[in-house]
């Protein structure tokens, strides 16, 4: 897992080759990244993109960094260099399972549709990130922060990006991701969209994606098709 750090492994819970671990969260079995990347920061978003959908008593530690317990539930995961300014924030996307999860994006698209930020669970969903980011800020007013969402994940960091656009000391790497419903980002430096090719959901960012060659997963397909059926 430590070796994410090195550029040695594409992701702590991504298949390698032909191997893929029984722990893998992200949409099931089918989400493969491959290659590292030679962007440390980009490594390490993968890394908490993933380890937020672990519960928070199953996460696992990276040598050099610190957990910081009392900014993780099961929607968000923070750690904090030991050697560096750089605090890295995780977060959830949409959980088949959740209901709210569910609503939340079809609010987002409602809204997308009338130009307005959202109400309801969504604006729940924004404000509670935009509080961590808040209180991160102000107790490491000199970190970098790297953020790494998947799905609704990649919209609730852009929220993050859109309300504090005089920010330039953090980064997003959104993951197959639902879109903003004011904010695309497409033109901030600060945004970097990743997709696996094909994937439904992260259409609307495919653009100006990073783009991986991979094969698709059931979970993206069928997430994807709900949320457009929705729609």
């Amino acid at each position: 897992l430590n070796e994410l750090v090195t550029n040695t492994l594409p992701s702590s819970r991504a298949e390698v080759g032909d191997i893929e671990p029984n722990d893998s969260h992200i949409l099931g079995s089918g989400l493969t990244i491959y290659e590292p990347s030679s962007n440390n920061a980009e490594n390490l978003a993968r890394h908490v993109m993933n380890e937020v959908y672990t519960s928070p008593e199953n996460r696992r530690e990276i040598e050099g960094y610190t957990m910081l317990n009392s900014f993780g539930d099961d929607r968000n995961v923070v750690y904090k260099s030991n050697k560096s300014n750089t605090i890295l924030y995780g977060i959830r996307g949409t959980e088949p399972t959740s209901g709210t999860d569910w609503l939340t994006d079809l609010e987002i698209a409602s809204s997308a549709t009338l130009n307005v930020l959202p109400t309801g669970q969504m604006k729940e969903r924004y404000d509670n990130a935009n509080n961590i980011y808040s209180k991160l800020r102000e107790l490491y007013p000199k970190s970098k922060i790297i953020m790494g969402g998947h799905s609704l994940g990649n919209s609730v960091g852009l929220d993050i990006l859109y309300k504090h656009q005089a920010d330039n000391n953090m980064e997003l790497y959104g993951y197959n991701g639902y879109f903003h419903p004011v904010y695309t980002g497409k033109k901030d430096p600060r945004n970097h969209p990743q997709r696996t090719e094909g994937d439904i959901v992260s259409w609307w960012n495919s653009d100006k994606a990073k783009k991986f060659k991979t094969p698709m997963a059931k979970g993206v397909a069928l997430t994807g098709a709900a949320i457009i059926g929705g729609i």
